[in-house]
């Protein structure tokens, strides 16, 4: 009878810590306090290294196969925040390339430059479009000294990053949208528009003033409908493992725009010409960290 009262004494206090929670989350002067408490959790490792990392030799495959506008979700091991986060992959970024490869992706695309055209750029180039609109970050983006090719939102706010510091993960996996190249060409420019903006602790995407990271992916591609919405405390959210999970509800349907083009699993790299890929990517997301 003890153990009996124990459990329910503990699940009163869940339902009530749980309640507490839901009814202040997105109070504004708790916003200070959490948004410390996540920050912390978020940069703070349990252990300080994991045998799981992807070697530099898969990094150099992965550059290999990577393009401008894909999508990655990926995973570190150790960190505090990984308890509260919900499934195995726990982050998304934004792979913006370099100037050369994005001219190489849209220089000939005839839907690409009129809409570069209508958004005030009459050349109708892409990068003179960027380099116009955004100065100094694509300046940064285009350092040849210090090439930050991906875009990412982190408890500093949405950043520019170098391809070692986005990709360099205990499991990482590419997905690249089967979309126009204009569309990829609108989401490049958006998600350079982010850069600097806070991160979203109250991880809300009814707003633009602060992004989260799955926020950056979403805003980029949202007139392509990559992906549904879930919510969290009743606001529109989801998480990187939502993807994820999504992907796998609706793999070889037309539905699905997301075409999986690399992932390593924390152990091996694997690209599409394997099957073994697409198994593991798809239950990936019923994996744990923990």
């Amino acid at each position: 009878m003890k153990r009996v009262w124990r459990i329910i004494s503990i699940l009163i206090i869940v339902v009530v810590v749980l309640a507490v929670i839901k009814r202040f989350f997105f109070h504004p002067n708790v916003y200070p306090l959490k948004a410390w408490v996540f920050a912390w959790a978020g940069d703070t490792k349990v252990l300080e290294s994991s045998t799981n990392t992807i070697s530099k030799i898969e990094l150099k495959r992965l550059s290999n196969l990577i393009r401008p506008g894909d999508i990655f979700l990926n995973r570190s091991d150790y960190y505090i925040s990984n308890i509260g986060i919900p499934g195995f992959w726990t982050h998304a970024g934004f792979y913006i390339g370099t100037a050369k490869e994005r001219e190489e992706l849209f220089n000939n695309d005839i839907a690409c430059a009129d809409w570069v055209k209508t958004s005030g750029e009459p050349s109708g180039d892409l990068e003179e479009l960027l380099r116009h609109r955004f100065g100094l970050v694509y300046e940064a983006n285009s350092d040849k000294r210090n090439e930050r090719n991906i875009i990412e939102s982190k408890s500093e706010g949405v950043i520019l990053s170098s391809f070692t510091e986005g990709a360099q993960k205990d499991g990482i996996v590419v997905l690249r949208p089967m979309i126009s190249k204009r569309e990829i060409a609108e989401a490049i420019y958006k998600t350079f528009g982010f850069v600097s903006k806070p991160y979203d602790y109250n991880f809300d995407f009814s707003t633009d003033t602060v992004i989260a990271c799955t926020e950056l992916v979403y805003k980029a591609y949202e007139n392509s409908n990559l992906f549904p919405l879930s919510s969290m405390f009743g606001k529109p959210f989801v998480t990187a493992n939502e993807i994820a999970e999504y992907c796998d509800s609706n793999y070889g349907t037309p539905e699905l725009k997301l075409s999986l083009i690399y992932i390593y699993d924390g152990k091996n790299g694997y690209t599409t010409e394997n099957d073994t890929a697409h198994l593991i990517f798809r239950k990936s997301w019923n994996e744990s960290l923990w």
